[in-house]
């Protein structure tokens, strides 16, 4: 099922609406009951906690990138193919939130069941390595809205190179000399401070 919402002056969500039952129509697509979508919206975040999951052996987690029309396809099937590598791995999908006439977003979920908890940290990361590197690998953003953090940190340099990691340094540097706005959380540390 594909739920769309739309948001903004009446004129444009009716003509958003008449084009995307337009396309849905010509791909033979047929309307759901809207009670469909007041459903979901209602109960999409009704789900176990983190630690509730992690008691019951489960490493689980959202990965949100992002990437041009051109590139989601392969993108989507190059994540999912990757994370699906591991044998601990039981989900492995992705859906979308925000799209554009350049592209869209895509939350990759992922679940593994870990028989050996202490093994749990390594298959979390393991499974965010695998699925930036292979939106990488696919041309695709490793963030969106969402940002960078400690676990995207190390792969920015993947994503915009040495320069770019330098100019959002210098950037951190001039907005923040003492360092103490998030000190080593969205920018990667310099070949000097790693020393």
């Amino acid at each position: 099922m594909l739920i769309l919402v739309h948001e903004g002056p009446a004129g444009a969500v009716a003509a958003e609406l008449a084009g995307c039952a337009e396309h849905c129509a010509e791909e033979a697509g047929v309307a759901a009951d809207t009670s469909a979508v007041e459903h979901w919206l209602e109960h999409r975040n009704n789900v176990a906690s983190f630690r509730e999951l992690n008691e019951r052996g489960l490493v689980v987690d959202t990965i949100e990138v992002a990437a041009t029309w051109d590139r989601v396809l392969p993108m989507y099937h190059a994540v999912v193919a990757s994370l699906r590598e591991l044998p601990e791995v039981v989900l492995a999908s992705a859906h979308s939130s925000h799209s554009y006439r350049s592209g869209t977003n895509l939350y990759f979920t992922f679940a593994a069941r870990v028989e050996d908890k202490q093994k749990m940290p390594a298959i979390y990361l393991e499974c965010w390595r695998r699925a930036i590197r292979a939106t990488l690998a696919s041309g695709g953003g490793i963030a969106h809205h969402h940002g960078i953090g400690r676990v995207r940190r190390d792969f920015l340099a993947e994503e915009i190179g040495d320069s770019g990691v330098a100019l959002l340094r210098s950037l951190k540097s001039a907005l923040d000399p003492d360092d103490l706005l998030n000190p080593g959380v969205l920018v990667p540390a310099s070949t000097a401070r790693q020393a």
